[in-house]
């Protein structure tokens, strides 16, 4: 059976918050974008899932998604500097979630 899509997703939104937590920019970047979507991929297929099937699991996973989304997207507030531990709790949540 082929790997679910949505842990295919996961870790490549993992990789790209691997990837911005190591270079730790001043700023939101083109790299930071790609991150965001990256984690909204691995939303997006939860949710396709939940309404395909159902589950509760599924629910549960999207839950995560959402929250790591959120935390994501939450990276330059307060806006008095860049909130990296941000990206990290994002990247503790979608690693569980795998």
């Amino acid at each position: 059976m082929p790997e679910e899509e949505w842990r295919l997703l996961g870790r490549k939104a993992i990789a790209a918050l691997d990837e911005i937590i190591r270079e730790r920019p001043r700023t939101v970047d083109q790299s930071m974008v790609d991150a965001v979507r990256a984690i909204a991929d691995v939303r997006n297929e939860l949710v396709r899932r939940l309404r395909e099937t159902g589950e509760e699991e599924a629910r549960l996973r999207l839950d995560v998604a959402n929250s790591a989304l959120s935390m994501a997207m939450s990276v330059e507030y307060p806006r008095a500097r860049f909130q990296l531990q941000h990206l990290e709790e994002a990247r503790k949540a979608l690693r569980a979630l795998l």
